[in-house]
C-alpha cells in the first residue's frame, strides 16, 4: 500500500518509512494492529490510534525448525542464524544475545542467572542460548517436542527517540538484548521531547518505560500511561518499572501524570525492584493527578543521586503504594523542605513510608506494618507528617508493632502534628533525643489522636508533658475522638484503561 488511504494502508512501520520523511507527518494505526519491529519516530511525528496498536521486540521461532538432543530425551535445539538486529543509540548492545525467552507470552525464567548445558539436559523447561555456534538449546517441560508459540526477544527498544513527538495508543511489548554495559531494555522510551498519552510499556528487560535523557529537547510527558512486569531478579542491582532518568549536561523536565506501575504479583521474599524511580544529576520531576503503583519493593522511590540543585521533584497531586513492601523510599540528597504532596499507603508488608530524608508529607496509611520507618543518612534529619495524617489498621493488632518507628542511633526524627492513629500496636519506637547520636519523635501537645488498641509510649519522645500516659493497650485511648474510629480514608483508582 501506499500508506495514503486505508485500503491501502502500510503493514509495517518500516513500509511507511520507505515512502520517505515522516518528520512531521500525521500517522493513523489501525486499532489492534501488530508490529514486530522496532520503531524510531521522526521529529515531530504524531501517532494516534482509536485503540491500541502494539510494537513487539520479539521474533516468532519456527517450531518445524527444532532438532532432537542425541542422547539427550526431551531436549531440543535451533539454530537462529538471522536473529533481528537491534540498533540503540543510548547504549552499546551485542546483537548476539537472546536475551528473552517466551512460551505462549509467558516470560521463560529469570535472565540474569543462566543454567548451564549440563543443567538444561537434566531440568524440564531449562533453556540456554549459545551466542558463538547461535544455538538455543530448550528442555521442554513435558518432553514432548515444541509446539507452543515460542518467541525470543533480542531488540532493546520497541517505539523511541524523535523531538517534538506525540503519541497515542501504543504498547510497547517483549523489549531486550545483553548490551556490553549491562541489562538495557525498554517497552517505552522518550529520548527527546515527547508527549505519550494512554500507552502502556510491557515487559522491557529492567525497565518497562521511560527515559533516559542526554539532548537538551524537553519536557518529556507521560500521561495516562502504563508500566509493568519488567524484569525482576533476586540477585541484581534495582530494576524499575518506570525510570526519569538524565544523563547529565542540561535540565530533563519529565511530567508524569495519572500513571500506573503494577506487577502481577508481590512475590514473598524481597526483592530490589520499583515501580516508579527518577534519579540523575540534572532531573526535574513533576508528579501530577495521580500516580499508583502496586506490586513492587519499592513502590514508588524519591532519590537525588547528588546535591544538585538542579535534581528536583515536585509533587502536584496523590501517590498510592498499593500492596507492597515498602510504600515510598524517600531516599538521600533530598532537600529537607521538600513537601511531598500526599502519599497514600495500602497492604504494605512493610512501612508506608522508609524515609531516609526528611520533608514534609501528608500520610494516609491503611493495613502497612509501620507508618514511618527513618533511618537518616545525616544528623538531624526531620520527616514531617502534615495534620489531617492517618495511621490506621483495619484490624486491631495482634503485637505491638509500631505507628512510627526509628533506626536507633541515626539522629532521625518524625515530626507526628495531628496525626490520627486507630487500630495500632504502639505508637512510638526509638531513643531519648538527649542522647547523643541519637533519635526520637516529636508529637503535638494539641492535636494528636489515637484510638483503640493503640499503646502510646511517651519514653524519649518530646512535647508530651501534659498528655496522659498510656502504658498498654485499652479499648479507647484517646486524647481527642473527634475522628470517628471507622473514619478511613478513599483510596483512589487509576483512571486510565488498558487492552483487554
Amino acid at each position: 500500500g501506499d500508506g495514503l488511504t486505508l485500503p491501502t494502508a502500510c503493514n509495517s512501520f518500516a513500509a511507511l518509512y520507505a515512502k520517505g520523511s515522516m518528520v512531521g507527518k500525521r500517522i493513523y494505526v489501525e486499532d489492534g494492529s501488530f508490529f514486530r519491529e522496532q520503531v524510531q519516530w521522526a521529529d515531530k511525528m504524531m501517532v494516534y490510534c482509536p485503540g491500541w496498536f502494539t510494537i513487539c521486540g520479539a521474533d516468532l521461532i519456527d517450531n518445524g525448525q527444532w532438532q532432537a538432543v542425541s542422547g539427550h530425551p526431551g531436549c531440543y535445539e535451533i539454530t537462529l542464524s538471522s536473529i533481528a538486529t537491534t540498533t540503540n543509540p543510548y547504549a552499546s548492545v551485542s546483537n548476539s544475545n537472546v536475551l528473552m525467552l517466551w512460551k505462549d507470552d509467558i516470560q521463560q525464567g529469570f535472565t540474569f542467572t543462566r543454567p548451564t548445558l549440563t543443567d538444561v539436559y537434566a531440568t524440564p523447561g531449562a533453556w540456554i542460548w549459545n551466542s558463538s555456534t547461535k544455538k538455543l538449546t530448550l528442555h521442554t517441560s513435558d518432553g514432548n517436542p515444541p509446539t507452543a508459540k515460542y518467541e525470543v526477544s533480542t531488540r532493546t527498544l520497541t517505539g523511541h527517540g524523535g523531538e517534538g513527538i506525540y503519541i497515542e495508543g501504543m504498547v510497547g511489548w517483549k523489549a531486550g538484548a545483553v548490551t556490553t554495559a549491562g541489562q538495557q531494555g525498554y517497552g517505552i522510551l522518550a529520548y527527546k521531547s515527547a508527549k505519550y498519552v494512554r500507552c502502556w510499556g510491557r515487559s522491557g528487560w529492567n525497565h518497562a518505560g521511560g527515559c533516559a535523557n542526554t539532548v537538551a529537547t524537553n519536557p518529556i510527558e507521560f500521561i495516562r500511561c502504563c508500566f509493568s512486569n519488567h524484569e525482576r531478579d533476586h540477585s541484581q542491582t534495582p530494576s524499575t518499572a518506570f525510570v526519569a532518568n538524565n544523563a547529565g549536561g542540561t535540565v530533563l523536565t519529565v511530567i508524569v501524570e495519572d500513571c500506573l506501575c503494577f506487577m502481577s504479583s508481590l512475590p514473598a521474599d524481597e526483592l530490589r525492584d520499583i515501580g516508579f524511580y527518577a534519579h540523575g544529576s540534572d532531573v526535574r520531576v513533576i508528579w501530577k493527578g495521580t500516580n499508583i503503583a502496586r506490586n513492587f519493593a519499592y513502590a514508588a522511590q524519591f532519590n537525588r543521586d547528588n546535591t544538585s540543585v538542579n535534581s528536583t521533584h515536585i509533587f502536584q497531586g496523590t501517590f498510592v503504594a498499593d500492596t507492597s513492601y515498602y510504600g515510598f523510599l524517600i531516599g538521600a540528597n533530598m532537600p529537607a523542605s521538600q513537601d511531598y504532596g500526599t502519599l497514600i499507603s495500602k497492604n504494605c508488608a512493610q512501612s508506608a513510608i522508609w524515609a531516609r530524608s526528611g520533608g514534609t508529607v501528608l500520610l494516609r496509611s491503611i493495613d502497612c506494618l509501620l507508618g514511618v520507618w527513618g533511618a537518616a543518612v545525616s544528623a538531624s534529619t526531620t520527616l514531617t507528617l502534615k495534620t489531617g495524617s492517618q495511621i490506621i489498621r483495619s484490624a486491631a493488632p495482634t503485637g505491638t508493632t509500631n505507628g512510627i518507628a526509628i533506626n536507633v542511633g541515626t539522629n532521625f526524627h518524625v515530626s507526628a502534628q495531628g496525626v490520627f492513629f486507630y487500630n495500632q500496636g504502639t505508637v512510638y519506637m526509638g531513643d531519648v533525643p538527649a542522647a547523643a547520636g541519637t533519635d526520637y519523635n516529636e508529637f503535638s501537645t494539641s492535636d494528636l489522636r489515637i484510638y483503640d488498641y493503640t499503646a502510646y509510649s511517651p519514653s524519649g519522645s518530646a512535647n508530651v508533658t501534659d498528655w496522659q500516659t498510656v502504658t498498654g493497650f485499652d479499648g479507647h485511648s484517646t486524647k481527642s475522638s473527634r475522628v470517628a474510629p471507622a473514619t478511613y480514608f478513599l483510596i483512589p483508582s487509576w483512571n486510565g484503561t488498558l487492552p483487554a
